[in-house]
């Protein structure tokens, strides 16, 4: 993921990455980004963990969520748009249509 939104540096977007849910939660609320790409499946605390307690922040709420899973059941989706999700890709995916998305979001011309 890091190396697909990599050319974004160069448009003056800071690329931050979290190994876990834990951290990933840490530097949002530090970072407080403009839009935060997830996986389902992380250690420590899950995607929809994470999105959860970002979306019921009043000082997060804004964050623009895309979750990238491999999750693609119903009631995952069911579940992704309860919480707030913004975006739910699911995997295999366009990489040109995330890179695409992103630079929607974040108000970047390709």
């Amino acid at each position: 993921m890091q190396i697909l939104l990599e050319p974004f540096e160069e448009k003056g977007v800071e690329l931050t990455t979290a190994e876990n849910g834990e951290t990933a939660i840490e530097k949002i609320r530090d970072e407080k980004p403009k839009i935060v790409v997830l996986d389902v499946m992380m250690p420590k605390m899950n995607g929809f963990e994470v999105c959860d307690i970002v979306k019921k922040d009043p000082k997060l709420k804004d964050t623009y969520i895309i979750i990238l899973t491999a999750k693609a059941q119903a009631a995952d989706r069911q579940k992704a748009s309860d919480i707030g999700v913004d975006c739910y890709v699911t995997k295999p995916f366009d990489p040109d249509e995330l890179v695409k998305k992103v630079s929607e979001i974040l108000g970047i011309a390709d």
